[in-house]
């Protein structure tokens, strides 16, 4: 029949059947979850009980009015639609600019530390179009890692230029929960799991040693003299989160502490 929402009296009129066959008829296609109605007094007569149809016709002789013409219009439930594929790919790519702007640089190992993201091959298929746009770069800017990578232009001239650096000898520590702890990412064997107890020291921006409750494990080993500087520095950091109660935060070192650490291979 029309598409379009139809009083019972106006189906009985367009479709020629019986009164008992339109209910039969409608009590299929309510079943079936194919129509609806305007209200629910009339999908209750349909799909109810014979002991109930029968009070509702009792009753419906006292009311001289029927559930079925009660229940208002009825009409079809629309079709499921699928998400349009173009809405889906907007929405993928506002996600790959939050995580680019997050990060800077951007490829599978990193995604799958963030929830309730599109799969890769998705965001794969989004960068890729970005990137013939020229709105993003792809390429190879970190070492160890499979697979397509992408960046922004600044990030990627960023990672130049960090790398064109001469050594700073910078040590800093963080909280093993911090955002900044990748190390699960990007590495086979990770340093340390996300716990608020562990802490992580870098030196240069590489992972050197992790503090867990109290004791130390040297991801890499820097000599006894390196070491010692090491440990001092964890006191110091955790002296300070016990001070602010921060959950994370960065120390620097003043020149005499940084002066012993050198010729970090």
């Amino acid at each position: 029949w029309c598409r379009s929402p139809l009083f019972f009296i106006d189906l009985l009129e367009q479709t020629g059947l019986l009164r008992t066959q339109l209910e039969e008829a409608l009590g299929e296609l309510v079943a079936l979850g194919l129509i609806t109605a305007d209200g629910f007094s009339g999908i209750r007569a349909l799909v109810g009980s014979a002991k109930q149809k029968r009070a509702m016709q009792r009753n419906r002789r006292r009311q001289k009015i029927s559930s079925l013409e009660a229940a208002g219009r009825w009409c079809l439930v629309p079709a499921y639609q699928p998400e349009n594929s173009i809405t889906s790919d907007a929405s993928t790519e506002q996600q790959i600019w939050t995580l680019l702007l997050r990060y800077g640089v951007l490829c599978r190992a990193l995604i799958l530390r963030e929830k309730s993201l599109p799969n890769w091959r998705e965001i794969l298929y989004v960068c890729q179009r970005l990137e013939a746009r020229g709105e993003i770069l792809g390429g190879r800017f970190i070492d160890g890692l499979g697979g397509e990578q992408f960046a922004l232009a600044e990030a990627a001239e960023a990672l130049i230029h960090l790398h064109r650096q001469p050594s700073t000898e910078k040590l800093v520590i963080i909280s093993a929960a911090d955002p900044l702890n990748l190390t699960q990412s990007f590495s086979t064997d990770p340093v340390s799991p996300r716990a608020f107890s562990h802490r992580i020291a870098y030196l240069d921006g590489v992972p050197v040693a992790v503090w867990k409750e109290g004791d130390i494990h040297y991801v890499r080993d820097l000599g006894q003299d390196k070491n010692r500087t090491v440990r001092e520095a964890f006191t110091v950091f955790t002296k300070r989160i016990t001070q602010q109660t921060t959950r994370s935060s960065s120390v620097d070192y003043d020149q005499d502490l940084l002066s012993k650490i050198r010729n970090f291979p």
